[in-house]
């Protein structure tokens, strides 16, 4: 067998030096990126396959590398970047490519899910405005479909003098998912007529905050408290009448002894009478708070005082 001569030597290793200074930066990072999303492809973590091949392509614009970028779309269901993929290679690849025809087939067929993929709005009144993660869907019918690509997405529908309908559905990838729609009107309050320009007027008081008392149950407040304390002390009056009548309990009898027996009689006299007294003016006073807090105007109703010469006068009004 002949060995090489030195110039034929020479000769071959000029041609790999040649071949591999051929090859740019760009074009070996473009190899690096590929070769890592194919890695991460093969393992099922597409989303780091097309970050990678994303790089790559940026790097060293192949259409192959689109082609994959939209198989990894799909497999994470979002078909809508996956035909856009596919899109771009058809538009960039040679026909005469290996895979170019059954990128044709696959694009109708990716077609077809998209158009069965998305949502039906069941009982829109007219004149509704719909959105779907805050775009504008476009012209909606009832028996028509809002496209969507599989995954979560927000729907809003507003109506005016209306409550918004918002609902977070969840659409798979192929079935069209029907969503009742359900506007409530809103009460009368909620909706302010519009003012009428008429002269001067006195303007409307502001509304009250919430947890603000009215003005009559401030006029009734002082009478509700002077009732519970009256008949806090009548309970009281009451417990030491009991009290009393219970030391006199077998007096009458002539073989019982009641040491000062005339003089715990007077105090259950006068504990009796005190215990009445309170007890009616807590009634009193309650049912005086009631009137005030029902008829609620505190000019015609209240607790009335004038100033004298030799002091004050008070009276109550009905």
């Amino acid at each position: 067998m002949r060995l090489p001569t030195w110039p034929t030597l020479v000769l071959l290793c000029s041609c790999l030096s040649s071949v591999a200074l051929a090859q740019t930066p760009a074009e070996m990072a473009a190899r690096e990126d590929f070769a890592a999303g194919e890695a991460a492809y093969n393992r099922g973590d597409y989303a780091t396959a097309i970050e990678a091949w994303q790089k790559a392509y940026a790097s060293d614009p192949r259409p192959r590398i689109q082609y994959n970028i939209y198989q990894a779309q799909e497999r994470l269901g979002d078909l809508a970047a996956a035909a856009e993929a596919l899109q771009r290679y058809l538009d960039e690849a040679d026909a005469s490519d290996p895979s170019y025809e059954n990128a044709e087939a696959r694009m109708a067929g990716l077609r077809q899910r998209m158009l069965a993929t998305g949502v039906r709005l069941l009982r829109v009144p007219a004149g509704a405005t719909v959105r779907v993660d805050d775009q504008d869907p476009g012209p909606t019918s009832p028996d028509s479909s809002i496209a969507l690509s599989p995954g979560r997405h927000r729907i809003e529908v507003t109506l005016r003098d209306h409550q918004d309908f918002i609902a977070d559905v969840y659409v798979a990838d192929g079935r069209i998912l029907e969503v009742p729609v359900e506007l409530k009107r809103l009460p009368p309050a909620a909706t302010a007529p519009a003012a009428v320009e008429a002269g001067p007027q006195t303007p409307a008081p502001a509304p009250s905050d919430v947890g603000e008392s009215t003005p009559s149950e401030r006029a009734a407040r002082p009478f509700f408290i002077a009732s519970a304390a009256l008949g806090g002390a009548a309970l009281i009056s009451g417990i030491w009448t009991l009290n009393r009548a219970a030391e006199l309990d077998g007096c009458g009898h002539p073989d019982f002894f009641c040491p000062n027996q005339d003089t715990v009689e007077s105090q259950r006299t006068i504990a009796l009478i005190t215990t009445t007294v309170l007890g009616l003016g807590a009634v009193g006073t309650f049912a005086y708070g009631i009137v005030l807090r029902v008829r609620g105007d505190r000019q015609e109703a209240g607790l009335a005082c004038a100033p004298w010469l030799s002091g004050a006068s008070c009276r109550l009004r009905f």
